[in-house]
């Protein structure tokens, strides 16, 4: 079975925010743009970049990892924005937490979430090598999680037929 779904992953830190595509479990583009440190700007530019990634790849879902922010963080202010601008779109948002992620990249399961990034730096290399921006690691694999997790429910949806 072959899932052509195309998908955008996020990951929000730090006035940053950084983005995966996938188109099946293939990465596509990885990308991340530092935020103004003036909320209202930062929360516009951030608003305007989705909109750049859904016209640019027609995505048709987006994942974003799933946590308690805790209050005042960057990603506590733009995550709500973000997953409501998807949702006003009619895209589809899947959300996962970093325990079952860490949980499927290894056996045993990885402990941190600097391990997880050595595994996808030994997947794609030239991730790695982009401005060492860690945070489009963590975007990948969070994509690369959720393409796999969503391709395992469809195959067993279609042996159960």
């Amino acid at each position: 079975m072959t899932l052509r779904s195309k998908l955008a992953a996020f990951k929000i830190d730090r006035r940053r925010i950084s983005v995966a595509v996938f188109v099946g479990e293939r990465l596509e583009f990885t990308d991340s743009r530092q935020l103004s440190l003036i909320v209202s700007k930062a929360l516009e530019n951030a608003k305007a970049y989705v909109d750049w990634v859904i016209r640019n790849f027609e995505i048709d879902s987006a994942a974003f990892e799933s946590s308690i922010p805790r209050r005042g963080t960057w990603k506590s202010r733009f995550a709500p924005e973000m997953l409501k601008q998807f949702r006003d779109t009619g895209i589809p948002v899947f959300e996962a937490k970093l325990a079952p992620i860490l949980t499927a990249f290894a056996h045993p399961p990885l402990r941190r979430r600097l391990a997880l990034r050595d595994v996808i730096c030994a997947i794609w290399p030239v991730i790695s090598q982009k401005d060492s921006d860690v945070f489009r690691l963590d975007a990948a694999a969070l994509g690369l999680y959720v393409q796999i997790e969503r391709m395992f429910e469809a195959s067993l949806t279609t042996n159960d037929s």
